[in-house]
C-alpha cells in the first residue's frame, strides 16, 4: 500500500488487529468529586459549564455501572457454559 509523502511507510505492527479489550484497563478506585454547586451569582456560562460537568459526571457513572453488570454477566455466563462442559 502506498502512503503519502513524507509519510513512513505501514509496519507490522501497524497492521496488527487489536484485541477486545484493548484500552480496557482496571484501574482501582477514584476518589469521589464534590458535588456541583450551581449558585446564583453564576454568570449564565459558568451554571452551564457546571451543569453539564455534573451531567458528564452522571452519565460515566451509569456507563461504568452498565460495563460493571454486564461483566458480572459475562462472568455467570461463562461459569454455566463450563458447567454444562464447554471449552
Amino acid at each position: 500500500q502506498k502512503s503519502s509523502p513524507g509519510r513512513p511507510p505501514m509496519t507490522a505492527a501497524h497492521l496488527r488487529k487489536h484485541s477486545v479489550s484493548s484500552g480496557i484497563v482496571k484501574s482501582k478506585p477514584r476518589k469521589s468529586l464534590p458535588e456541583i454547586q450551581i449558585d446564583s451569582d453564576d454568570d449564565r456560562e459558568t451554571a452551564k459549564r457546571k451543569k453539564n460537568t455534573a451531567a458528564a459526571r452522571k452519565s460515566r457513572l451509569r456507563k461504568q455501572e452498565i460495563v460493571e453488570s454486564q461483566a458480572t454477566e459475562i462472568d455467570r455466563l461463562r461459569s454455566l457454559v463450563l458447567a454444562l462442559g464447554g471449552n
